[in-house]
């Protein structure tokens, strides 16, 4: 028969334990909780909607990425669009994503294109404001006067349009316009 001692002893001993288990634990579930990407949305909307949420955002530089994920080239953007938010804040500059991935066809609207999207921005670790177009590609594009995407349009602390990028008037690679460009006259607005 053991001792009230031999019992203390015992009971001292798995509270330690417990207490160690549940200390590893909680270290373990933070140390996973902080590689968790921050929560992604993507939000379905029309084009004069994309523009609301512009003028909602006074006093900051706006940055929409026009994109789609047939687009070798946006998807290879797609990574320094994303650190313009971490590195500016959210105070001084906001990204909007603006998928264009929707084609028009009857038989997929752009829910049926929306896990393929939330994949690559999960990917991406695209927290900020993510808005897929629920109008056809095609028609988004006459309707801005745009040829393809890439595009990427910034807006100035006024949220009027300060200048658009794209490559519609490029005869050549070397015309094109970089994210250097863009991340320059983000600089340029911020300063004013």
């Amino acid at each position: 028969m053991r001792s009230n001692r031999d019992i203390r002893i015992c009971f001292l001993y798995f509270s330690v334990v417990v207490c160690m288990m549940m200390l590893f634990s909680t270290h373990q579930i933070m140390a996973v909780e902080k590689k968790l990407p921050s929560k992604v949305t993507l939000t379905v909307e029309k084009w004069q909607e994309v523009q609301k949420r512009v003028a909602t955002h006074k006093g900051k530089v706006v940055v929409i990425n026009i994109w789609t994920t047939t687009c070798l080239t946006c998807l290879e953007e797609f990574p320094k669009f994303a650190a313009w938010q971490k590195k500016y804040g959210k105070n001084k500059v906001v990204c909007i994503s603006l998928n264009c991935d929707y084609d028009g066809i009857e038989s997929k609207p752009p829910k049926y294109y929306r896990e393929k999207v939330l994949k690559f921005l999960r990917k991406q670790n695209a927290s900020f404001e993510n808005v897929m177009l629920n109008v056809p590609f095609l028609t988004f594009l006459e309707k801005i006067k745009l040829e393809s995407t890439p595009a990427i349009l910034v807006y100035g602390p006024s949220t009027q349009l300060a200048k658009r990028f794209d490559n519609d008037a490029a005869k050549s690679e070397k015309d094109d316009y970089s994210m250097k460009d863009v991340e320059a006259l983000i600089e340029r607005l911020l300063k004013k």
